[in-house]
C-alpha cells in the first residue's frame, strides 16, 4: 500500500547511489560527468546543474556554495527532493541554518555560522582557563556571523 493516493509508480528506473561524502567521492563524481566543487553543484530542486534527470541530496552536494556536513540540512534537501520526485508540486531548498548544540562529554555545546573567522572580521572572545569559560563571537560588518557558546543552556538559566 502506498502512503499517499496521488503517488504512482516511476515511469523509468529511479536508481539511488550512495556516494561517499565530499573529498572521498570527489573524483567519481567527476568521472560521471557531474559538476563539481566542495560536492556535487545543485538547483533548489536538488537536481545537478549538469543533468538534470541527477538529484542529489546530503553532505556530497554543494548548495549555493554551501557543503553541509549536518543531518538537518540533509532531511530539508531530502523532503525537496522527494516533492519533485513524486511531482507533488515544486519545493526548493533554499538553505539551511548551519547551528547546532552538540553534546561533548557532558558539555554543552552550541556552535552556528562561521565561528572561524575571515579576513575583516572581529572576534570576541572571553575565555578563563581557571573557570573553566570559553566564550566566542565572530562580528563582520556589526553582525553577528558565528558564535561558539559552551554551557548554553546553563548561560540562559543565568540570565536576569
Amino acid at each position: 500500500m502506498m502512503p499517499y493516493p496521488t503517488a504512482k509508480p516511476f515511469d523509468r528506473p529511479a536508481p539511488v547511489l550512495p556516494l561517499p561524502p565530499q573529498r572521498r567521492g570527489h573524483a567519481l563524481r567527476q568521472a560521471a560527468g557531474l559538476m563539481v566543487e566542495r560536492g556535487v553543484r545543485v538547483h533548489d530542486t536538488m537536481q545537478t546543474l549538469t543533468d538534470p534527470r541527477i538529484y542529489a541530496v546530503g553532505e556530497c552536494v554543494n548548495h549555493r556554495g554551501v557543503t553541509y556536513g549536518l543531518v538537518a540540512p540533509l532531511f530539508e534537501q531530502t523532503k525537496v527532493c522527494a516533492n519533485h520526485l513524486a511531482e507533488w508540486g515544486i519545493a526548493r531548498y533554499g538553505g539551511s541554518a548551519v547551528a547546532t548544540r552538540l553534546k561533548v562529554t557532558g558539555i554543552d555545546l552550541f556552535s552556528a555560522g562561521r565561528f572561524l573567522p575571515g579576513a575583516g572580521d572581529e572576534t570576541l572572545l572571553f575565555e578563563d582557563a581557571g573557570r573553566g569559560v570559553y566564550k566566542k563571537l565572530v562580528v563582520r560588518d556589526n553582525r553577528l556571523v558565528g558564535a561558539c557558546l559552551p554551557e548554553l543552556k546553563r548561560l540562559i538559566r543565568e540570565m536576569p
